[in-house]
């Protein structure tokens, strides 16, 4: 990384780049300098699989990364204003049993939610992107999850929407039965709808894009607006009722 960097000066290359990918315990080995020199050389995003606030899920997904690591990394990169874009993930398979599963990744929901607002307080212009777990076959925990139920396609068709992501909140199709529909809905809020509004960076993208004078007042206001509403529903922790979402 140093390497290409030095390149770039080297070349005087004057370029923007990002959404490079790493894990948290390489970069928090980054010191100072390095962040300034990716700074200096047009980095302006990262991207870390951050996956859980729970130490414990991480070392059953044998992630083979600490959560202060991740803080580490987002004390660091708000020090240099490079954006850090966090995937998180829900629901892994902690037993055999549905109802203890169940019982289990409530909690860990709960621990995710208050590291994703820890972090948060480090660095405000961090995007969280959020997901639900889903095994895939041959991965490590595929077994236990289809010992819980997990339902797997039967067609070329149905592999094209087995996503840890629904991709429209009213018609979310469900592999996972340890995990209720309701925290299915509350992951997709949250990634596509809450963060997008609280990420102050967002509002750029409405003014990047709306050149009508009147349109531009209407969508600023519309934002603001969602925005307040995102913010309510992220410090109350609720995501029931979801009418501005759909």
């Amino acid at each position: 990384v140093r390497r290409i960097c030095e390149l770039i000066k080297e070349k005087k290359l004057q370029v923007a780049w990002g959404c490079c990918n790493g894990r948290s315990d390489q970069l928090a080995k980054f010191d100072d300098e390095m962040w300034a020199l990716l700074w200096e050389t047009g980095c302006r995003t990262v991207l870390i699989g951050v996956e859980s606030g729970s130490q414990k899920t991480l070392d059953i997904m044998n992630k083979d990364i600490t959560v202060e690591q991740t803080v580490k990394v987002i004390e660091t990169t708000a020090k240099f204003s490079i954006k850090v874009y966090c995937s998180f993930l829900v629901g892994i398979p902690w037993s055999n049993d549905q109802a203890s599963c169940r019982e289990s990744v409530k909690e860990e929901f709960a621990i995710t939610l208050d590291f994703m607002d820890k972090l948060l307080g480090i660095s405000p212009r961090l995007r969280i992107m959020f997901f639900v777990y889903l095994p895939y076959p041959s991965s490590d925990l595929f077994e236990k999850a289809a010992s819980l139920g997990l339902t797997l396609p039967n067609s070329l068709e149905g592999w094209s929407t087995y996503l840890m992501a629904a991709e429209d909140a009213r018609n979310i199709i469900q592999h996972q039965k340890w995990i209720t529909r309701e925290q299915m809905l509350a992951t997709l809020m949250i990634s596509s709808y809450i963060f997008f509004f609280l990420d102050p960076d967002s509002i750029g993208y409405v003014k990047e894009r709306v050149k009508n004078p009147v349109l531009m007042l209407m969508g600023i206001t519309a934002f603001y607006v969602f925005k307040a509403v995102c913010s309510f529903r992220w410090r109350r922790r609720w995501f029931g009722a979801p009418v501005d979402f759909y």
